[in-house]
């Protein structure tokens, strides 16, 4: 009886006519959320806005590496494997804009779509490969005409050094 009344008063408590979110839904919300601060930002007139490259937007396993990518490039001064802002492929986002499409998700992973502009012309388009974690969904690997994958990218580049 009393789960039968949890389950009511949880059935009444959601909105009329609610559908749960999708993975689709979930996924693309996941992306704006990286890409409206940065959006916030340049309508401000802030420097140059940087997504975090950490554990909050990506795997555990790029964000390690992008952690060695600036070690070393710091401890050495010089120009690091990824030497642009990896989320606009560009190293100056002026202009920038975007609008993000996911054509293909499941519950465990999902294909996020990223379309580029500057100064109002779409030119590039980058794919995010994302994969729901625990704590959410993250970004497993990125890539674009110029750049297959940041993930082999990363790899291939460290690959040796420490």
């Amino acid at each position: 009886m009393k789960r039968a009344m949890i389950g009511l008063m949880l059935a009444l408590a959601a909105p009329a006519g609610a559908a749960p979110a999708t993975p689709a839904a979930e996924a693309k919300a996941f992306v704006e959320g990286i890409y409206k601060p940065w959006m916030a930002a340049l309508k401000r007139g802030s420097a140059m806005y940087q997504p975090p490259g950490d554990g909050r937007i990506y795997t555990a396993e790029i964000a390690a590496l992008l952690a060695k990518d600036r070690r070393i490039s710091n401890r050495t001064n010089e120009v690091g494997v990824i030497d642009w802002v990896i989320l606009c492929s560009c190293q100056d986002d002026a202009g920038l804009g975007y609008r993000v499409t996911v054509p293909a998700a499941t519950p465990r992973a999902a294909t996020a779509k990223v379309a580029l502009s500057f100064g109002g012309k779409y030119s590039n388009t980058l794919t995010l490969k994302l994969v729901r974690l625990p704590q959410g969904w993250r970004i497993a690997d990125v890539g674009d005409t110029d750049m297959p994958s940041l993930l082999a990218t990363l790899r291939n580049g460290l690959r040796g050094k420490k």
